[in-house]
Protein backbone atom coordinates (compact mmCIF):
# COMPACT_ATOMS: atom_id res chain seq x y z
CA UNK A 1 0.00 0.00 0.00
CA UNK A 2 1.64 3.61 -1.02
CA UNK A 3 1.39 5.58 1.75
CA UNK A 4 3.22 9.12 2.99
CA UNK A 5 2.80 10.87 -0.33
CA UNK A 6 4.28 14.05 -0.93
CA UNK A 7 3.43 15.97 -4.05
CA UNK A 8 5.16 19.21 -4.72
CA UNK A 9 4.34 20.34 -8.40
CA UNK A 10 4.25 17.38 -10.45
CA UNK A 11 7.22 15.64 -8.28
CA UNK A 12 5.75 12.76 -6.42
CA UNK A 13 7.20 11.07 -3.25
CA UNK A 14 5.24 7.49 -2.23
CA UNK A 15 6.67 5.30 -0.02
CA UNK A 16 5.53 1.39 0.26
CA UNK A 17 5.27 -0.73 4.36
CA UNK A 18 4.99 -3.84 4.78
CA UNK A 19 4.19 -4.77 8.13
CA UNK A 20 5.14 -1.40 9.68
CA UNK A 21 7.99 -1.56 7.68
CA UNK A 22 9.14 0.43 4.27
CA UNK A 23 10.93 -1.80 1.72
CA UNK A 24 9.53 0.68 -1.45
CA UNK A 25 9.70 4.56 -1.79
CA UNK A 26 8.93 6.76 -5.25
CA UNK A 27 10.42 9.83 -6.47
CA UNK A 28 9.01 10.74 -9.81
CA UNK A 29 6.15 12.21 -11.73
CA UNK A 30 2.80 11.11 -12.84
CA UNK A 31 4.30 9.73 -16.55
CA UNK A 32 6.42 7.06 -14.08
CA UNK A 33 9.44 9.03 -15.14
CA UNK A 34 11.62 8.69 -11.96
CA UNK A 35 13.51 6.68 -9.27
CA UNK A 36 12.34 3.90 -7.24
CA UNK A 37 14.38 2.74 -4.30
CA UNK A 38 13.95 -1.00 -2.77
CA UNK A 39 15.37 -2.06 0.96
CA UNK A 40 15.90 -5.07 2.70
CA UNK A 41 14.74 -6.51 5.81
CA UNK A 42 17.42 -4.84 7.31
CA UNK A 43 16.47 -1.68 6.32
CA UNK A 44 19.61 -1.82 4.03
CA UNK A 45 19.36 -0.51 0.35
CA UNK A 46 18.98 -3.57 -1.66
CA UNK A 47 18.31 -1.82 -5.32
CA UNK A 48 17.73 1.37 -7.34
CA UNK A 49 16.07 1.94 -10.50
CA UNK A 50 16.24 4.74 -13.28
CA UNK A 51 12.53 4.90 -15.23
CA UNK A 52 11.65 7.12 -18.41
CA UNK A 53 8.58 7.01 -19.13
CA UNK A 54 7.54 3.65 -17.10
CA UNK A 55 10.69 2.12 -19.03
CA UNK A 56 13.93 1.10 -16.86
CA UNK A 57 16.77 2.58 -18.11
CA UNK A 58 19.64 1.54 -15.64
CA UNK A 59 18.77 -0.31 -12.45
CA UNK A 60 21.93 -1.06 -9.76
CA UNK A 61 21.56 -4.33 -7.20
CA UNK A 62 23.23 -4.70 -3.59
CA UNK A 63 24.36 -7.73 -1.76
CA UNK A 64 25.24 -7.86 1.57
CA UNK A 65 26.99 -10.02 4.03
CA UNK A 66 27.95 -10.91 7.59
CA UNK A 67 30.21 -7.87 7.18
CA UNK A 68 28.55 -5.75 4.81
CA UNK A 69 28.07 -4.60 1.36
CA UNK A 70 29.90 -7.40 -0.63
CA UNK A 71 28.75 -6.59 -4.39
CA UNK A 72 27.01 -4.39 -6.76
CA UNK A 73 25.56 -4.39 -10.06
CA UNK A 74 24.73 -1.91 -12.20
CA UNK A 75 22.83 -2.19 -15.13
CA UNK A 76 22.47 0.06 -18.45
CA UNK A 77 19.45 -1.55 -20.20
CA UNK A 78 19.50 0.81 -22.88
CA UNK A 79 23.47 -0.16 -23.49
CA UNK A 80 22.97 -3.91 -22.42
CA UNK A 81 26.19 -3.16 -20.59
CA UNK A 82 26.93 -4.29 -16.80
CA UNK A 83 28.88 -3.05 -13.73
CA UNK A 84 29.62 -5.66 -11.38
CA UNK A 85 31.81 -4.43 -8.56
CA UNK A 86 33.06 -5.77 -5.45
CA UNK A 87 33.82 -5.23 -2.10
CA UNK A 88 36.03 -5.75 1.04
CA UNK A 89 35.41 -6.42 4.65
CA UNK A 90 36.25 -1.99 4.90
CA UNK A 91 33.99 -1.29 2.34
CA UNK A 92 37.00 -0.55 -0.42
CA UNK A 93 36.12 -1.44 -4.09
CA UNK A 94 38.39 -4.65 -4.51
CA UNK A 95 37.54 -5.19 -8.40
CA UNK A 96 34.78 -3.97 -10.93
CA UNK A 97 34.15 -6.02 -14.13
CA UNK A 98 32.25 -4.25 -17.16
CA UNK A 99 30.51 -6.97 -19.78
CA UNK A 100 28.62 -5.40 -22.66
CA UNK A 101 25.62 -8.58 -23.29
CA UNK A 102 27.45 -11.25 -21.68
CA UNK A 103 31.28 -10.11 -22.68
CA UNK A 104 33.86 -9.32 -20.02
CA UNK A 105 35.32 -6.16 -21.39
CA UNK A 106 36.88 -4.35 -19.06
CA UNK A 107 38.46 -5.58 -15.56
CA UNK A 108 39.64 -3.22 -12.88
CA UNK A 109 41.75 -4.59 -9.85
CA UNK A 110 42.29 -1.84 -6.46
CA UNK A 111 45.26 -2.66 -3.86
CA UNK A 112 45.62 -0.75 -0.82
CA UNK A 113 47.94 -0.03 1.94
CA UNK A 114 46.76 -0.62 5.87
CA UNK A 115 45.79 3.54 6.03
CA UNK A 116 42.93 2.14 3.23
CA UNK A 117 45.43 4.58 0.51
CA UNK A 118 44.82 3.22 -2.78
CA UNK A 119 48.06 1.34 -3.92
CA UNK A 120 47.61 0.01 -7.17
CA UNK A 121 45.10 -0.17 -9.93
CA UNK A 122 45.44 -2.33 -12.63
CA UNK A 123 42.68 -2.66 -15.62
CA UNK A 124 42.57 -5.32 -17.87
CA UNK A 125 40.90 -5.26 -21.50
CA UNK A 126 41.09 -6.94 -24.75
CA UNK A 127 44.66 -6.75 -26.07
CA UNK A 128 46.28 -4.67 -23.33
CA UNK A 129 46.60 -3.94 -19.41
CA UNK A 130 46.97 -0.88 -17.48
CA UNK A 131 48.83 -0.70 -13.86
CA UNK A 132 49.04 2.39 -11.79
CA UNK A 133 51.32 2.25 -9.00
CA UNK A 134 50.92 5.40 -6.21
CA UNK A 135 53.24 6.63 -3.61
CA UNK A 136 51.76 9.12 -0.96
CA UNK A 137 53.33 11.44 1.28
CA UNK A 138 51.16 11.75 4.36
CA UNK A 139 47.84 11.45 3.02
CA UNK A 140 48.95 13.17 -0.48
CA UNK A 141 49.22 11.20 -4.02
CA UNK A 142 53.25 11.87 -4.25
CA UNK A 143 53.89 9.87 -7.26
CA UNK A 144 52.19 7.88 -10.24
CA UNK A 145 54.33 5.21 -12.38
CA UNK A 146 51.77 3.70 -15.07
CA UNK A 147 52.66 0.78 -17.35
CA UNK A 148 50.83 -0.27 -20.10
CA UNK A 149 51.41 -4.28 -20.72
CA UNK A 150 54.04 -4.22 -18.76
CA UNK A 151 56.68 -1.16 -19.68
CA UNK A 152 56.45 2.03 -17.78
CA UNK A 153 55.74 4.76 -20.18
CA UNK A 154 54.95 7.48 -17.24
CA UNK A 155 55.30 8.90 -14.00
CA UNK A 156 53.59 11.82 -12.65
CA UNK A 157 55.11 13.76 -9.70
CA UNK A 158 52.32 15.68 -7.36
CA UNK A 159 54.00 19.06 -5.87
CA UNK A 160 50.47 19.75 -5.16
CA UNK A 161 46.64 18.22 -6.05
CA UNK A 162 47.16 20.40 -8.93
CA UNK A 163 50.44 21.30 -9.46
CA UNK A 164 52.53 17.97 -10.93
CA UNK A 165 55.18 16.95 -13.53
CA UNK A 166 54.88 14.31 -16.36
CA UNK A 167 57.22 12.67 -17.46
CA UNK A 168 56.97 10.49 -20.14
CA UNK A 169 59.29 7.34 -20.83
CA UNK A 170 60.46 5.22 -23.51
CA UNK A 171 63.59 2.06 -23.76
CA UNK A 172 63.71 2.85 -20.11
CA UNK A 173 64.34 6.79 -20.18
CA UNK A 174 62.19 10.25 -19.95
CA UNK A 175 62.16 11.41 -23.59
CA UNK A 176 59.68 14.27 -22.15
CA UNK A 177 58.89 16.55 -19.68
CA UNK A 178 55.76 18.33 -19.07
CA UNK A 179 54.80 21.03 -15.97
CA UNK A 180 51.61 21.57 -15.03
CA UNK A 181 50.07 24.33 -12.72
CA UNK A 182 46.48 24.54 -11.49
CA UNK A 183 46.19 21.10 -13.80
CA UNK A 184 46.79 23.71 -16.94
CA UNK A 185 50.45 22.67 -19.26
CA UNK A 186 52.53 25.82 -18.56
CA UNK A 187 55.94 24.00 -19.84
CA UNK A 188 57.35 21.45 -22.02
CA UNK A 189 60.51 19.79 -22.43
CA UNK A 190 61.93 17.46 -24.72
CA UNK A 191 65.04 15.13 -25.18
CA UNK A 192 66.36 13.05 -28.50
CA UNK A 193 67.47 9.69 -27.60
CA UNK A 194 67.28 10.04 -23.76
CA UNK A 195 67.32 6.46 -23.62
CA UNK A 196 70.63 5.27 -25.31
CA UNK A 197 72.31 8.42 -24.06
CA UNK A 198 71.29 7.41 -20.46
Amino acid sequence: VFSGSEEEGREDTRYVFSGGRLIMEWHGNADYTGTSVRYDRDGRVAGCTEWLEGREVTSESFVYGEKGLESSELVNHDLNTRVISRYDSSGRTESEEELEGDRLTRKRVFGYDEASNLISSVESFPGGMEKILYTYEGDRVKTEKRHRNGTLYKIITYRTDNDFVEDIMSGGGIIATYYYLNRERVKKEEWENAASDG
